[in-house]
């Protein structure tokens, strides 16, 4: 399989089209969040953690040391917050202090944080889009992205939480599947997914399912090995890595609900397998299923020898299924992610050659995606940046139509169905971010108010 490669014409790179379109998502997301900001209010006590944690950092406690001694003073409590996310705050605050006074800094680094990793994300989906139909559909891909429900709320000013980081890893890795070299796509891609799920566990399904797509390029074409190989051995190393810069040797002990040792050691027992059936002849695709599985079936008994308990689904997994969530949000990105779904599928039914396996991957990746989010609300992001790239190629489809229409009902009916693609939710979040906050509600708890130790 070659995969797709646009060649830039002149007027025809995104770069400039995707940067607008990340001004005008800050613009938005700033006037949205303005009470908040000029209040000091921060959404979420996950963000709240996660500022005092760093404040911590600053103050002096060890960066290895990933105890809160602020939730039960004299029986510190250990956190599952990932450093990786904690990284460019700290370096944020750091830098500009001495400029603006530690609390100022907060604030800045806590607006502007947040909408730097938009950008990052829109580039990434962006400029795949862009490869596959052009700079219109990257354009209304990356306003899929903006107006995504599930996406919306994480990359808000003043919410710090880790979640547009794993939305930037799933962005980042599949664009990565997208590129020309089987070893530097895979090994991007690899990383990326490492990253992601050394931050939080909740990117297994996804990191799954990248695996998934990427064995079955071997099983159709034994030369396309590598995409699978550097995938998972990048994969692998890379998590030791993150593991040994961010949590370091002091707590080797197993833990369920972040990458801990058994969690390494299923990822490079699988990696090893992977490298040694490919250093093997060629087989046949039954023999290489069996031999995919009884690697999976070491690396689960590496996990059972060193941390059984985490075989087993966590009951106290943070989050609620789709139909027990706000019906006003879920259904919107529900619809959003069933709509990618069928546009990939359309597609890959149209498509020829390497074209019609891409589509048909990326419908796989998309319905894995949209499983993990029907279980827990967090993971709908991941399948909102993916969705985005066949939403972008509707939405260009739609305005095109809406251009050749010759009447105004038309055109109405047109303008009413591009809405319905890119922003469904788009009223009601802006309607709940402008309204102001209830009289008699709960206690917000603001920035500049909590005590720095």
């Amino acid at each position: 399989m070659t995969t797709f490669y646009r060649r830039a014409r002149r007027g025809d790179r995104p770069g400039g089209a995707i940067f607008l379109v990340w001004a005008g998502l800050c613009v938005l997301l700033l006037a949205m969040a303005g009470n908040d900001i000029a209040q000091g209010r921060v959404p979420g006590a996950d963000s709240m953690l996660r500022l005092a944690q760093v404040r911590d950092l600053i103050a002096g406690q060890g960066w290895f040391d990933l105890h809160q001694y602020r939730i039960a003073p004299g029986k510190a409590a250990s956190m599952d917050l990932s450093r990786l996310v904690d990284a460019p705050l700290l370096l944020s605050i750091t830098l500009l202090t001495p400029f603006m006074g530690q609390p100022m800094a907060e604030q800045v680094t806590m607006i502007a944080v947040p909408l730097l990793v938009m950008g990052l994300i829109l580039a990434a989906v962006g400029r795949l889009a862009w490869r596959l139909h052009g700079v219109e559909s990257a354009v209304f891909a990356c306003l899929a992205v903006g107006f995504a429900p599930a996406i919306i709320e994480q990359v808000q000013p003043l919410r710090i939480d880790h979640y547009p980081y794993q939305i930037l890893a799933a962005a980042l890795a599949l664009w990565a599947i997208a590129w020309r070299s089987p070893m530097m796509g895979g090994a991007a891609a690899g990383f990326a997914m490492a990253a992601g799920t050394m931050i939080s566990l909740e990117m297994l399904p996804l990191t799954a399912a990248f695996g998934g797509v990427l064995a079955l390029r071997w099983l159709r074409e034994p030369q396309l090995r590598g995409w699978l190989v550097a995938y998972m051995q990048v994969m692998a190393l890379g998590m030791v890595a993150l593991f040994a810069v961010t949590r370091g040797v002091a707590d080797l002990e197993a833990h369920c609900h972040v990458i801990s040792p058994p969690q390494l050691g299923f990822f490079l027992v699988a990696a090893l397998g992977t490298g040694a059936i490919a250093a093997l002849p060629q087989l046949t695709r039954p023999m290489l299923v069996a031999l995919f599985c009884l690697a999976g079936a070491l690396a689960l008994g590496f996990v059972a020898l060193t941390g059984g308990q985490c075989l087993a689904m966590p009951r106290d997994w943070p989050g609620l299924p789709v139909w027990q969530q706000d019906a006003v949000l879920a259904v919107p990105a529900l619809f959003q992610g069933l709509i990618a779904l069928a546009v990939g599928i359309v597609l890959t039914m149209r498509s020829k050659d390497w074209l019609k396996h891409w589509w048909l991957e990326y419908s796989l990746l998309l319905a894995a995606a949209i499983v993990a989010g029907v279980m827990k609300p967090g993971s709908m992001a991941f399948a909102a940046v993916i969705g985005a790239i066949a939403l972008g190629w509707l939405a260009g489809r739609i305005a095109r139509s809406v251009r050749n229409a010759r009447g105004w009902g038309g055109r109405l009916v047109g303008m009413l169905a591009l809405f319905a693609v890119v922003m469904p939710a788009a009223p009601v979040i802006a309607v709940r971010k402008l309204a102001p906050v209830e009289i008699g509600g709960p206690p917000q708890l603001k920035v500049w108010q909590v005590r720095r130790r």
